[in-house]
């Protein structure tokens, strides 16, 4: 469902976990959607939830929206921008050394990671870093 919400345009319902927590926010994205598509509102997953997601056409994305660019963005303090350009930053510390394909590559990679999340939680688990790993990076790259 939830990966289905997601490709829907319904980004607000957090990362593809497999949970669904009472008040949290694949429940609030499963109650929009639901009242979106005239279901009943309840939090759980029925037959008609599932059929509905089957079907459903995804959200329609305004025109402001649609031709924003990083800019844009940027300019206006989106937090996922922030986060994806620090994530960048650390992107050409581990690899900026790096030569040749493996290093490109490696940021690339990175970089399509980086920019494909939707808020802080993603964006470091996006990339496949284990949390320890990322402190520890962390720890290193402070100023001294």
């Amino acid at each position: 469902m939830q990966t289905r919400l997601r490709e829907l345009g319904y980004y607000e319902a957090g990362c593809v976990d497999g949970q669904l927590m009472p008040k949290a926010r694949t429940e609030a994205e499963n109650l929009a959607f639901r009242h979106e598509h005239d279901l009943p509102l309840s939090p759980g997953i029925d037959n008609d939830l599932l059929a509905t997601l089957a079907r459903a056409e995804p959200r329609p994305v305004s025109e402001v929206r649609a031709n924003a660019t990083t800019q844009d963005l940027r300019e206006q303090g989106v937090q996922t921008i922030a986060i994806t350009d620090q994530v960048k930053g650390w992107a050409g510390k581990i690899v900026g050394s790096s030569s040749g394909l493996a290093g490109a590559g490696a940021l690339a990679l990175i970089t399509e990671k980086a920019t494909a999340v939707s808020g802080a939680k993603e964006a470091i688990g996006g990339l496949g870093i284990p949390p320890r790993a990322i402190v520890r990076l962390l720890v290193e790259l402070r100023p001294k």
